[in-house]
This record gives C-alpha cells, structure tokens and sequence, in this order.
C-alpha cells in the first residue's frame, strides 16, 4: 500500500473497508487524511486475520517476539523489529521499512502510474518526494518512455 509505518501501526478496525477494498488513513505525517486501495491478497489475507485475530478491537496487536501477541497496539518501533526479524530469517540484509515505500513508488511509476496520482495517493504535497523516491527507476524509466515513444 506505500504507507508509511506509523500509518501502519495506527490502523484501526473501523478505517478498512474490506467490501470497497479500502482502508482510510485518518492520522498521517502531513495531517491530511487519505484513503489506500488495499490490493485483493491484501483483503484475502485481511479477512483470514479477521477470523483468528486474537484481539478483534486491535488490528495490529504487537508480537511477543515468540509469536504471541502482546494484547495492546503495536508501534512503530514493534513493526521495525518485525521487518529486521523477517529480513534475518530469510537472510537478507536490513533495508529498513523506508525500502518498502521506495520501491512502492518506483513500482507506481514502472507500472506506468502517474506522478500526480503518486504524490496524491503516497500523501505527499511535494513532486520533489516523487522524485526523491523514485530516483532508483528514473534512468530505466525513462529508456522504456524513450523506446515507446520514438519508436
């Protein structure tokens, strides 16, 4: 989805909307509230959670470490120990969470999504952040964009 982890963290019951297959971010980094499309394994997966969810008023309770839950919210910091432990699992170096949404928004743009409906749906109020965070695909970017149209 590209949000960011305290978005993540924050995630309320009430904000996902499972039948329009969306999830309403009231609280973000700028203030202004935004709504994610949550992609189909993402609802799947969201509906399996809602059947086994040990504390149904959480949607995100925090991890024990040992696969437990803790019963209370879990936090940014909770999410950042959850990714360096899945990173060293599947034996990967630490990227940190901020790679995910990088290459959410290089992803956006390879797929040929819009600057303008990146910036809106990442909640930025900047290009610069578009540009900023998809610097790694720009060059490849732009010799695709180069080949379909002077081809």
């Amino acid at each position: 989805t590209g949000m960011r982890r305290g978005e993540v963290a924050n995630i309320a019951p009430d904000d996902i909307d499972l039948v329009s297959e969306t999830l309403h971010i009231p609280k973000t980094k700028t203030k202004s509230p935004r709504t994610v499309h949550l992609p189909e394994a993402l609802v799947k997966a969201l509906l399996k959670w809602k059947k086994i969810n040990p504390v149904p008023e959480l949607q995100w309770p925090g991890a024990t470490g040992n696969g437990g839950t803790t019963g209370r919210r879990n936090t940014v910091n909770g999410i950042t120990q959850m990714l360096k432990r899945r990173e060293a699992a599947a034996g990967t170096e630490h990227l940190g969470a901020h790679a995910w949404r990088r290459k959410f928004a290089g992803d956006w743009i390879k797929a040929e999504g819009t600057e303008v409906g990146l910036m809106a749906y990442a909640g930025w109020s900047s290009t610069e952040m578009v540009a900023r965070y998809t610097k790694s695909v720009a060059q490849e970017n732009a010799i695709n964009e180069a080949k379909r149209l002077l081809n």
